[in-house]
């Protein structure tokens, strides 16, 4: 007789796993120019974010932060390239890749 009570439950996740990332091409010497696809994984909380910086022969050429799992950048001028990269799941984890 108006004595009861709905229970609310909550569901939780734990997630201390580092995401992980896969680049399409290996370190090396190439003719022409190249397309460098970085695809990123994480089973528990998704991906929230890839921060990259590229140089050139040392110098910075690009930089940026993109949200999602996936992302693709053109090589196309002569030199050493260097990318370095952050992937971030949504739990926070971060793992660094150069």
């Amino acid at each position: 007789a108006g004595n009861c009570k709905t229970l609310a439950s909550n569901v939780f996740k734990m997630d201390n796993i580092k995401p992980t990332a896969s680049f399409s091409l290996e370190a090396g010497t190439y003719s022409g120019a190249q397309t460098l696809s970085i695809s990123t994984n994480d089973n528990l909380s998704n991906i929230k974010s890839i921060d990259y910086n590229i140089t050139l022969d040392g110098i910075s050429k690009s930089s940026g932060k993109i949200n999602g799992s996936s992302h693709t950048i053109n090589l196309n001028e002569n030199g050493q390239y260097v990318v370095n990269i952050t992937v971030t799941d949504n739990a926070l984890n971060y793992q660094n890749y150069n």
